[in-house]
């Protein structure tokens, strides 16, 4: 998997840049798993190796000092990231899906910015689900998937 990206002009601003790490953990946590299963029922020798390419497209994160001070007026959060998988070995793009999640203001501001966080766990969750239910044939829109409470 390669690392994170985000597209300008979205890129450097310090609230996103925090948003992308906190993305990325939860890739770790969710999308890895997944990743390190395959790999170890499948041997490298056989099959083609899959390159995972996310790149978030769109982002808006409200910063816990924003939602503090600001609330509701801070406005609301939001991610749309693109996961572009290819074929390692012919450069043949499989699929890019894209999954959208947003948090709203108001729940941000009563939860003291939780919802702000989950969102970025529930992107990490759907892109898992994903890439589990479309392993054999990747199918072109993005699964809606609800996040699962367990996790």
């Amino acid at each position: 998997m390669a690392p994170f990206t985000i597209d300008a002009p979205y890129a450097g601003q310090p609230a996103n840049e925090r948003a992308k790490g906190e993305l990325e953990s939860n890739f770790k946590l969710r999308v890895q798993p997944v990743i390190a299963g395959w790999n170890a029922a499948w041997p490298a020798t056989e099959g083609s190796t899959l390159k995972i390419e996310p790149r978030i497209a769109e982002v808006r994160s409200v910063s816990a000092a924003a939602r503090f001070w600001g609330g509701v007026f801070a406005g609301g959060s939001g991610l749309d990231i693109k996961v572009k998988l290819t074929d390692a070995a012919t450069g043949e793009v499989i699929g890019e899906p894209e999954f959208y999640q947003h948090a709203n203001a108001w729940g941000a501001t009563y939860s003291f910015g939780a919802t702000d966080k989950t969102m970025l766990l529930r992107v990490a969750t759907m892109v898992r689900e994903y890439l589990k239910k479309n392993r054999e044939t990747p199918t072109a829109v993005a699964v809606a998937v609800a996040p699962e409470v367990a996790d």
